[in-house]
């Protein structure tokens, strides 16, 4: 039965409801050879992300990404967690979109930060307190915006975080698997009202 994922004509000709079916119960040997089909299969994502969807992040980050979301998609799998609601590459895409969004705010925040300098004398005046404690504020405002997103569906943070880092809404509606940039573009506009719904439940409970 293994074989033909194996033969990389043949994988390409397996659906969905059989890599599922036959991932359950095969054996940890089996299981590799499914895996090796589906990062063949899918491998297109990541010439599609590396050239054109995400070229401020360097070829070995998106193949980091590619490789942990493939992890991920497995595990899904593994705990029965994906049910095949969407297309195993719709899903996968969720999963890669999101990693590398991670590494893109990972290296942004490098950017901001720059390398960290010893400074030889504190300056205890008042600017210098006015600054840390400003400082501290937005560290405590990005956390608290941090949690309220973690309770936002996976669709309605990955919308939000799309957005933020400069797609539009063809591009959000392409990656997602919306119909029309118009729907994407209602979701969004759902989803950030549903985020201005909980940061208003938690600053005044």
């Amino acid at each position: 039965m293994y074989k033909k994922y194996l033969d990389k004509k043949k994988c390409k000709e397996v659906n969905d409801a059989e890599i599922l079916h036959d991932y359950q119960i095969a054996s940890e040997l089996d299981r590799r050879a499914i895996q090796n089909c589906l990062f063949d299969k899918l491998f297109d994502l990541f010439t599609y992300y590396n050239e054109r969807k995400y070229p401020k992040l360097g070829s070995e980050e998106v193949l980091s990404a590619y490789c942990n979301a493939q992890l991920k998609l497995f595990r899904s799998i593994e705990a029965d967690i994906f049910r095949a609601q969407a297309s195993i590459k719709t899903y996968f895409e969720v999963i890669l979109s999101r990693e590398c969004i991670d590494l893109l705010r990972k290296k942004s925040s490098i950017i901001v930060s720059g390398p960290e300098t010893i400074p030889e004398k504190v300056d205890e005046n008042a600017n210098h307190v006015e600054h840390h404690i400003a400082a501290e504020t937005y560290e405590r405002r990005l956390n608290n915006l941090r949690d309220l997103m973690e309770k936002l569906s996976d669709k309605c943070r990955m919308i939000i975080q799309l957005y933020q880092y400069g797609c539009n809404f063809d591009e959000i509606a392409a990656t997602l698997n919306y119909k029309t940039s118009v729907v994407a573009k209602e979701r969004f506009f759902q989803c950030k009202k549903r985020l201005i719904s909980l940061y208003q439940e938690k600053n005044c409970a």
